[in-house]
């Protein structure tokens, strides 16, 4: 990751920041761009999955440290009991879908998985460093992840595949399949993820099967158990952090100061970016309105203060 961290105090900083990067580096045969954007309101959390985030981690270690003593192989085993009871108990809802299907199901309700969000909208990533009032008075930030300087997963080898779609594969590839329902649902033993090659991460184009996924631009990373040829327990998990600390412009933070948040997201409402337009239902059209007509604070005009002055 860049040593130089930037300021995003502004929508136009950010901007500004893509198309400083899209001028260097874009392919036009993509019809897209070829970085993902993930936002933290609080710049000091971990860019981990929720399971695999040491303050969870060590909550289930605590749970769990009679079956073993290895803090990541009762994670796991604690992950893998939930993700039964989600498909034991969603039956009525979900029916009987492909467990990936139903992994990303999990995701999406707020179930602990190894899935990371990320968004092709740099906008999005700004929302979610912004928006929650919880965290408001810590400094936030957006990270921008080049996800083809990942590891390539083509075959578990590190040269390039064939094709250039082949690094960052849909949910319906084999090889996720694979993954997920292993580590899920047929595991036997750590040693067996040997098999499928220990790749840390694996960049995911997810199918659209939900609103928000669509909305939202969605993309995903997953980050797979591993463990070594000589041991039958899992290891500690990579970060990204770790895995393209050699790359400087594979994966960017840039710093969103607690002061600006709330004007930033005043610049966003304008632009169509709120919590409705991310979250399309009934609750979040609800709260929308409440906030824009009731209270405003969030949306007042740009520059202005609590008191209802506008202007310098």
């Amino acid at each position: 990751m860049s040593e130089d961290t930037k300021e995003i105090s502004s929508v136009s900083d950010l901007l500004q920041e893509v198309k400083n990067v899209e001028e260097y580096c874009f392919d036009p045969g993509m019809g897209e761009s070829l970085f993902w954007y993930r936002g933290h309101s609080d710049e000091t959390w971990e860019l981990q999955p929720a399971v695999l985030r040491n303050v969870h981690a060590d909550l289930i270690h605590q749970m769990e440290s009679i079956k073993s003593s290895n803090k990541w192989d009762n994670v796991f085993a604690n992950e893998r009991t939930i993700n039964r009871r989600f498909r034991n108990e969603a039956y009525s809802y979900l029916g009987h879908v492909p467990a990936v299907r139903l992994y990303f199901a999990a995701q999406h309700h707020g179930l602990p998985t190894r899935l990371l969000d990320w968004s092709l909208n740099p906008l999005v990533a700004l929302y979610f460093a912004c928006r929650d009032e919880n965290n408001i008075g810590n400094d936030g930030c957006v990270y921008r992840l080049f996800p083809r300087d990942l590891p390539h997963i083509f075959l578990g080898r590190s040269e390039n595949p064939p094709s250039p779609f082949d690094d960052i594969v849909s949910e319906y590839r084999p090889i996720i399949k694979k993954f997920i329902r292993h580590c899920l649902f047929d595991f036997k033993s750590p040693g067996e993820f040997n098999k499928l090659h220990n790749i840390p991460v694996i960049p995911i184009i997810p199918t659209d099967i939900t609103d928000r996924i669509r909305v939202q631009a969605s993309r995903f990373t997953f980050h797979p158990p591993a463990t070594e040829q000589s041991l039958n327990s899992l290891l500690p998990p990579q970060s990204l952090l770790s895995i393209l600390q050699e790359k400087k412009r594979s994966l960017v933070k840039y710093i969103v100061p607690s002061d600006k948040k709330t004007n930033i997201l005043a610049e966003l409402n304008r632009l169509g970016i709120h919590g409705y337009s991310l979250f399309p239902d009934l609750d979040n059209l609800a709260l929308h309105l409440k906030t824009i007509y009731c209270s405003r604070l969030t949306y007042l005009p740009l520059g202005s203060s609590s008191s209802g002055k506008t202007g310098p």
